[in-house]
This record gives structure tokens, C-alpha cells and sequence, in this order.
């Protein structure tokens, strides 16, 4: 699911916003019978430059409490929105270091 959502982190970035969210579709289908990991989700949404959806779902994942969150200060993909106060917020919540 994560190479998934990856993939259409590249549509969207890419311009292919229409497959994006056909992946996303396919994302949230696929969540009615497996985990599907919520930061995934918010990582399409970035590419798509939906930041609010993007900090609903990181929310999420902080619930959640996905595996996946540990990459969140290291990833380039999160570059775009690493300067808003709510990725500041997200990383200080769960003490992540700079």
C-alpha cells in the first residue's frame, strides 16, 4: 500500500492529478478490507497540494500511530509544507528530532 500511495504522490506531482485521485479512490476502497496507512493517504494529498487534507490525515496517522510517522522530518516529499506551524505542531506532538 505505501508503494501505492507513493505512486500517486509521483501522479500528482507530476500533474496527473485525475490519477491521483483515482489511486486515491482505489486507496480508500482497498481500506474496507486492509490497513491502509494514513500517511499514504496524506502524502497523495500533498502532492495534489491539498494541505489541509494532507494535515487532516497526518493527523490521523498521529493517532493512529503509524510506523511510517518516524520518516515524517526526513522525507523530501513533506518539503512543501514543512515551514506551515501545523508540521511544526505534528513533529513537536510526537517529539520527533530536527
Amino acid at each position: 500500500v505505501p508503494t501505492v500511495a507513493g505512486a500517486a504522490y509521483l501522479d500528482a506531482t507530476l500533474g496527473r492529478a485525475d490519477d491521483a485521485r483515482r489511486t486515491l479512490a482505489r486507496l480508500d476502497s482497498m481500506s474496507k478490507s486492509s490497513y491502509v496507512t494514513a500517511y499514504g493517504i496524506a502524502l497523495v494529498y500533498v502532492g495534489l497540494r491539498q494541505r489541509d487534507l494532507a494535515f487532516a490525515w497526518l493527523g490521523r496517522a498521529v493517532v493512529e500511530r503509524t510506523n511510517w510517522m518516524v520518516w515524517l522530518n526526513r522525507d523530501p516529499r513533506w518539503s512543501s509544507i514543512r515551514s506551515d506551524p501545523r508540521f511544526k505542531a505534528i513533529t513537536a506532538r510526537m517529539q520527533l528530532p530536527n
